[in-house]
């Protein structure tokens, strides 16, 4: 099966203390968007006490990246850090 074709339209990297690995993340945007999902969507590399996001995608650029910075930048290394096998 192949999912639909996204465009890499933004990446980001963050250096969170207690973790030697960088987070990677990045933003795309489907190019075959799902009927109400919304055009973009973001990932990242880790995620943090068993958190995994419940929504990863969002109708505009802005939304997706404030959604995506705020998981981003509330990391906490204290609940456990696990490797997104998705990324």
């Amino acid at each position: 099966m192949v999912s639909s074709p996204r465009e890499i339209v933004k990446e980001f990297i963050f250096h969170v203390d207690g973790i030697e690995e960088s987070l990677k993340s990045r933003i795309m945007r489907d190019l075959e968007p799902i009927a109400n999902m919304g055009a973009y969507s973001w990932d990242i590399s880790h995620l943090w006490g068993g958190y995994s996001p419940s929504s990863r995608h969002a109708k505009t650029y802005e939304d997706a990246e404030s959604s995506m910075m705020a998981y981003a930048m509330s990391f906490s290394v204290k609940n456990g850090v696990t490797k997104n096998k998705y990324f």
